[in-house]
């Protein structure tokens, strides 16, 4: 694992929409899962509109700084390790 200092601590408290004084350092030093720490139907549908509005012959970086500003509380790498991870999961569907 890593360190954090208090401030980052609290930083991603709150972040995580938690009480800093309620959250221990290990709980908020945690490695984030690459796709946040879960995905609301709502975000989901979020996303897959914004896919849809935002087509992939926009430049890649302009795309998904887009795609993420209408998900709400996701982040571009966010949004991005979510649909690769769904891919993946559809791929190996498919291969099995």
């Amino acid at each position: 694992g890593f360190e954090r200092t208090v401030v980052e601590v609290v930083q991603k408290t709150k972040a995580l929409g938690l009480d800093p004084r309620n959250a221990t350092k290990a709980e908020a030093a945690a490695p984030e899962k690459p796709t946040g720490p879960e995905w609301s139907k709502e975000q989901q549908r979020q996303l897959e509109e914004a896919m849809a509005r935002h087509p992939a012959s926009l430049e890649i970086n302009e795309r998904w700084t887009r795609i993420a500003a209408e998900v709400e509380g996701k982040s571009k790498k966010e949004c991005v390790a979510r649909v690769k991870l769904i891919r993946e999961r559809l791929k190996s569907q498919d291969d099995g």
